[in-house]
C-alpha cells in the first residue's frame, strides 16, 4: 500500500476492511507526516483519521491532539465525537494545556459554537477525573450550543 491508497481507504465509503488497512499503513508514519495527511483530507475521512490517532497510541499520538481539538469546532463534523471519546479516554492532566489553549482560542475568536465542543469535551474529561482550569472553565459559559 502506498500513501495515496491509504489515504482514499479512510474515506467513509471505502469497505471496513480497506479502512483497516488505512489506518494499520497510517499508524506507523510519524506525527509530522500524520499532520500532512490530516491537512490532506476532507470531511469523508475525518472519523477514520481519528481512528489512525488512536491506533498510534498513547503518548505517541498527543502531538496529534491539536488536530482532533480543531475537530470539535463543529460537532456535526465527522470525527468530532470520537475525537471527544479518544480525547477523554486518555484522562490525562497532560491534554489539559491543549485544550485550555483551544479554548483560549476560540474565545479569542469568538468562536462559540467551538467553545461548545470544548465544553463537551471539558465534561467528559471531568468524568475521567481531569478538568480545565478555572479561567478556563468560566469561558466556557459562552458556549452556543
Amino acid at each position: 500500500m502506498d500513501l495515496q491508497t491509504a489515504i482514499l481507504g479512510l474515506n467513509h465509503n471505502s469497505t471496513e476492511k480497506e479502512q483497516k488497512q488505512a489506518i494499520e499503513y497510517l499508524k506507523k508514519l510519524g506525527a509530522d507526516d500524520l499532520k500532512k495527511v490530516f491537512a490532506a483530507i476532507g470531511k469523508p475521512e475525518r472519523k477514520a483519521f481519528v481512528s489512525v490517532v488512536s491506533a498510534v497510541g498513547f503518548p505517541d499520538n498527543m502531538p496529534l491532539f491539536p488536530l482532533l481539538l480543531e475537530l470539535l469546532q463543529d460537532m456535526n463534523w465527522p470525527g468530532a465525537w470520537e475525537a471527544v471519546d479518544l480525547m477523554a479516554s486518555v484522562g490525562s492532566t497532560q491534554i489539559l494545556p491543549l485544550v485550555e489553549d483551544a479554548i483560549f482560542e476560540a474565545y479569542q475568536k469568538k468562536d462559540y459554537i467551538w467553545l461548545s465542543g470544548l465544553a463537551m469535551l471539558n465534561d467528559k474529561l471531568a468524568s475521567e477525573g481531569v478538568s480545565v482550569s478555572k479561567e478556563a472553565y468560566a469561558l466556557l459559559k459562552y458556549a452556543d450550543y
